[in-house]
């Protein structure tokens, strides 16, 4: 199978993270605002960068918001890589139910294997759009991926052909069952 590998990453720790100030629901209170990235957080993103260094990552996509942005940039300056950031990967918005945000962040995945056929992809995004997006792909239910299961750098890495989609391997992502 000739595939599009994909990693799918959650941003570094945030101030707001820190803060705990993360609502019952982050969408409507936090999901649009621009929280800078801890010292933890930029730590946190150095860390990973040193191992998407040895994955031989191709082009990184982020999301416009500082958080996930900031966290591309650190990825960007050690792979020696420039990031493309778009809206499609931001937050859940108020407007959007959890599976409309997980197929959004679905369809912009597709889209991405097509651009970048047979390469290997990082995308940077948020908690709460890719854990539905898990849910959506049928990895867990909802009540076995319950909000704040997706640590800051977490990640899942998914590999397609352009039809099957497999999730090889997560790190980060606590699963209750």
């Amino acid at each position: 199978m000739q595939k599009t590998t994909i990693y799918v990453i959650r941003h570094a720790q945030s101030e707001h993270n820190l803060s705990g100030s993360l609502s019952e629901e982050p969408q409507k209170t936090y999901g649009t605002l621009g929280s800078p990235l801890t010292e933890e957080g930029k730590r946190q993103a150095s860390m990973l960068a040193r191992e998407l260094k040895r994955l031989h990552i191709d082009c990184i996509l982020a999301s416009h918001l500082n958080r996930a942005r900031q966290t591309a940039e650190i990825f960007g300056e050690a792979l020696n890589l420039p990031i493309k950031t778009t809206d499609a990967l931001q937050e859940r918005l108020t407007t959007e139910s959890e599976r409309e945000a997980g197929s959004r962040l679905f369809t912009f995945l597709q889209e991405a294997t097509h651009e970048w056929r047979e390469k290997n992809i990082a995308v940077v995004s948020h908690g709460a759009i890719f854990r539905a997006m898990l849910i959506l792909l049928g990895f867990a239910t909802t009540n076995e991926l319950p909000a704040g299961s997706v640590a800051n750098t977490g990640y899942a890495i998914l590999e397609t052909d352009g039809e099957r989609w497999v999730i090889s391997n997560t790190q980060g992502i606590i699963k209750v069952l």
